[in-house]
């Protein structure tokens, strides 16, 4: 029954092709376990330490649920990607240059398959890989907004000239400022150009603004 299959498989153990999956997770398990337990081994370098990149993602993929019929008809909640799957979509979305395994070669190896052929049998099948592959860069990147707009805060907040620049990209990203010339920070900012030094309470405004606004997305 699907509400009985274990976390991260899609079929159950009997069915063709189900062992050497099991044996591969494992494996994998059993990787992940010991960088756990040993995180600044030798052959963690690449990665200080840190939780490889794509194992957040991998989880959230592992955890998500879809609705399955039951052979008796009910519905109940089932697992929507397996393991393999899960790994391939998050290790995809990663840069290259942080990924492990490195080469999509040594991936297949960890996933248990022969050669990308079984992949390509995936995307075929079910388009949805490749729409989470494109929308999951902008996932990963997403958790650092508000790191990047902290950072646009204490430089744009600066009473300098050359920290127009950075008051400028922020205001038109948040579509505060038009090109045009004008700013208006909802009220906050009588409307003026950007590349004026503002006084010490229009500053004062404009950082209370972008504060507010990095704090929307903490």
């Amino acid at each position: 029954m699907t509400d009985e299959l274990e976390p991260g498989f899609l079929l159950p153990a009997n069915v063709p092709g189900q062992a050497e999956s099991r044996a591969s997770k494992a494996r994998l398990d059993a990787i992940l376990e010991a960088r756990r337990a040993r995180p600044t081994s030798p052959e963690w370098t690449e990665t200080s330490g840190e939780p490889l990149a794509w194992e957040a993602m991998y989880y959230d993929l592992l955890a998500e649920k879809v609705e399955v019929k039951k052979p008796d008809g009910s519905v109940t909640q089932g697992p929507r990607w397996d393991w393999r799957k899960a790994l391939y979509i998050a290790w995809s979305c990663v840069p290259p240059s942080k990924r492990w395994p490195r080469f999509e070669t040594d991936l297949i190896d960890l996933l248990g398959l022969t050669n990308t052929a079984t992949i390509r049998k995936w995307k075929a099948s079910d388009p949805e890989i490749e729409d989470r592959i494109r929308e999951g860069p902008k996932k990963l990147l997403g958790g650092h907004i508000a790191e990047v707009l902290e950072a646009l805060v204490e430089v744009a907040k600066l009473p300098d000239p050359k920290a127009h620049q950075d008051r400028r990209l922020f205001l038109e990203m948040t579509e505060q400022y038009s090109p045009k010339g004008t700013v208006g920070v909802v009220g906050a900012v009588a409307t003026g150009d950007i590349d004026d030094l503002l006084s010490e309470e229009e500053q004062a405004a404009v950082e209370k603004a972008l504060k507010e606004m990095a704090a929307q997305v903490t």
